[in-house]
């Protein structure tokens, strides 16, 4: 397994050395409180394992930004980490799910920032993530994440967020999904509220679309002419399992062509998504649909 060393912090010098420092408010407060907690400390992997967990545990009991903030900054070093283990190894990576629910943990942590951040913090908060995080990394001497992955992570979380967004203002009930139900595929479950049934669904940028729909046809799962017929709807169903259960959950491919721009983690108007939405929850095969109480 991949290793690496943990090294002591510097707390003195650091605006000067390691410089980035945040912009904005709530990401000066999140930096100053990642600085104050290793003053004087030396750290290892299970020291800042428990950290994590505690700004996880106070940001989830408080949902303040401040704390989602402070716990994405000390996810970052180990997200990084697991992002360029799964880059150099695709397939048949021995730890692959191992670092799969880091990356899942640094994204849940990101999109609930994103979720509890005040408007006037949207526009800005991709650039002012990087700069904190990228800062945290460098103290660690660590790999920080690079400009390409961060990119890709941004425009995939925030068709999510748009999405998510999208669905509650177009009057469904939307919640986002474990990370046990996010590794088998399941971003988030979107309910209409009239008939309770509700559906899995799998966010999908167009370029992860199309090669999902690849994989579906080459694993025999789809046919070419089933894999046409989604491009051309923007959906499609698919049945996964992790050996406990089996869930059916639909490809749904979230594009600015279809459904508008994108601004601020947010569908300029989600009118379109709401019509698709419905659509494919009352064309959804009975057997799948979920009901909730």
């Amino acid at each position: 397994m991949y290793r690496h060393r943990w090294r002591r912090f510097r707390p003195h010098g650091l605006a000067t050395r390691f410089g980035n420092w945040p912009r904005t408010d709530i990401w000066r407060q999140a930096t100053q409180i990642v600085d104050e907690m290793f003053v004087g400390r030396r750290i290892n992997e299970n020291d800042l394992e428990r950290d994590i967990q505690t700004a996880r545990d106070r940001a989830g009991a408080t949902n303040d930004p401040v704390m989602w903030c402070t716990a994405l900054i000390l996810q970052a070093p180990q997200a990084a980490i697991a992002q360029e283990q799964i880059d150099q190894h695709p397939h048949n990576y021995r730890y692959k799910h191992e670092r799969l629910y880091e990356l899942i943990d640094f994204n849940d942590a990101f999109v609930a920032a994103v979720l509890t951040m005040p408007d006037s913090g949207l526009a800005d908060f991709a650039g002012e993530a990087k700069r904190a995080l990228d800062r945290f990394c460098k103290r660690m001497q660590l790999r920080c994440f690079s400009d390409e992955q961060f990119e890709a992570i941004v425009h995939g979380l925030s068709h999510e967020i748009a999405l998510y967004r999208g669905a509650l203002a177009e009057g469904f009930d939307a919640r986002m999904t474990s990370k046990i139900d996010d590794a088998l595929g399941i971003d988030m479950i979107i309910t209409d509220r009239n008939s309770g049934r509700a559906i899995n669904v799998d966010c999908k940028t167009h370029a992860s679309f199309y090669y999902r729909l690849k994989d579906l046809v080459r694993e025999g799962r789809l046919t070419t002419e089933q894999s046409a017929v989604a491009e051309d709807n923007g959906y499609a169903w698919e049945v996964n399992e992790d050996g406990a259960r089996q869930e059916r959950i639909v490809l749904l491919r979230v594009d600015r062509q279809t459904y508008g721009d994108i601004r601020s983690f947010s569908f300029d108007n989600p009118t379109i998504l709401g019509k698709k939405l419905a659509m494919i929850i009352d064309m959804a095969p009975r057997e799948s649909s979920q009901v909730y109480s």
